[in-house]
């Protein structure tokens, strides 16, 4: 199993601006800290011992907080982008200093799934990628994702065509050079170009899991962040 770890945090975040404009959306305050903290808990928690965070917008708040990673027993780099790239050109830009197999988080989302599992069902579908799935009940902001039954990828749906329950859970488990990262631009997103392409030609399995997800994109879903951390909900 990979240690290494890529955090996209470059995005704008503009549906918390009201409430956050004075930091990027992953360093928003839940119960005294960034959501970003609870992220690097959880990936050394999994044996996780090395995080790239890849940022963009305010990314400087980002370095300030973290530095090295010392003080959170977890050793963090950074690549920056200079101009916004997409979730993947993020990747593509942080692709030389990254390992044979790593793992991808979204930075606004937290879905908790045991990653040493996620690593075993990969290597026994021998997968070129494997993208974890989260079951939710509100599907309506997410779209649909359908697998068939060697838990191959074959469809992303749009949010219009929602016909089942698993949805993209924003962690993703790459095989690098089994992709030519050379063929995609330098701005692309991971979600609507790379990943409805590559599941034409490559392995792409679904990672199946009813653990704790959710997206703090919405001031809604943050406040319940807040609150299930509050009431002891989320387990890292």
């Amino acid at each position: 199993m990979t240690s290494q770890a890529v955090i996209l945090v470059g995005g704008l975040g503009t549906r918390l601006r009201d409430l956050i404009s004075d930091r990027p959306k992953p360093m928003a305050p839940v119960n005294g800290k960034p959501f970003l903290e609870y992220q690097v808990e959880f990936l050394k928690n999994n044996d996780i011992k090395e995080i790239v965070f890849s940022t963009g917008y305010m990314g400087e708040k980002i370095e300030e907080h973290f530095g090295s990673g010392d003080k959170y027993g977890i050793q963090i780099r950074y690549v920056k982008e200079k101009d916004l790239l997409g979730t993947g050109g993020a990747i593509k830009n942080a692709i030389n200093i990254l390992e044979e197999q790593f793992f991808v988080l979204n930075g606004d989302s937290m879905f908790l799934v045991d990653l040493s599992s996620m690593v075993k069902f990969h290597n026994h579908h021998h997968a070129d990628l494997t993208i974890s799935l989260a079951k939710v009940k509100q599907k309506s902001r997410f779209g649909n994702v359908q697998v068939n039954d060697k838990f191959q990828i074959i469809e992303f749906a749009e949010k219009e065509n929602i016909t089942g329950d698993l949805i993209n859970g924003g962690i993703y488990y790459f095989e690098k050079n089994n992709f030519d990262w050379n063929t995609f631009p330098e701005k692309f997103s991971i979600e609507k170009e790379f990943f409805p392409q590559v599941v034409k030609k490559n392995n792409v399995c679904g990672f199946i899991s009813d653990s704790y997800f959710i997206d703090i994109g919405t001031t809604e879903d943050y406040k319940r962040f807040e609150n299930d951390i509050s009431n002891g909900l989320v387990k890292l």
